[in-house]
């Protein structure tokens, strides 16, 4: 894969993290909060970050940085949501970056293991429909995971303590279009 790829993933995970706390908000909304904290999108951007690798070892690398750096679009537009209403209202940006990504660093802390994982699996896929199956079906399995813990009402981290069927089945129809277009690819290059 070419370098400009790899440059073009890195900003595209910090727009597109920035836009889920955007897309989460302040509201309370059950939906959009679920909507903001689907984990397998997380996933997703690490093992598209090592995608570009040439081995394991560098998707892993890569893939971690891809998942700090959409983990820092998403707090960063957790200050833009929350417009100065964090700590102790100093009204500086960086300060208000710095608490909120400080009050959240066990996502950043999962990010440290997450992301190399997806980032070794990206590594070792050769072929952007290999990557396409992956991503698709991590969409789908999340929330049906999710889904399956609650119903037998196990202990989850708190990235689901709000939840949303609706929100949950969006996930897993995005999913299952990833996998219908990847297939649909399979097919016509057989």
């Amino acid at each position: 894969m070419p370098r400009r790829f790899f440059a073009l993933i890195l900003p595209v995970a910090a727009l597109t993290g920035f836009a889920l706390e955007v897309v989460k908000g302040n509201s309370g909304d059950p939906f959009r909060a679920a909507v903001g904290n689907m984990s397998a999108p997380w996933l997703v951007f690490a093992l598209v970050g090592g995608f570009v690798a040439t081995s394991a070892f560098r998707g892993a690398v890569l893939g971690l940085l891809t998942t700090l750096v959409a983990l820092a679009g998403f707090y960063l537009g957790a200050v833009v949501v929350f417009g100065g209403h964090l700590g102790d209202q100093t009204g500086s940006f960086v300060h208000d970056f710095m608490f909120i990504a400080t009050a959240n660093k066990v996502w950043f802390l999962l990010g440290l293991v997450s992301g190399p994982i997806f980032g070794a699996l990206g590594g070792v896929l050769r072929r952007p429909l290999h990557l396409a199956f992956v991503a698709g079906a991590l969409l789908v399995l999340e929330p049906i995971v999710v889904m399956t813990l609650r119903e037998r009402q196990l202990p989850l981290i708190g990235v689901w303590a709000v939840d949303s069927v609706p929100a949950r089945l969006l996930e897993i129809g995005l999913g299952l279009l990833v996998l219908a277009v990847a297939s649909r690819s399979r097919m016509r290059s057989t």
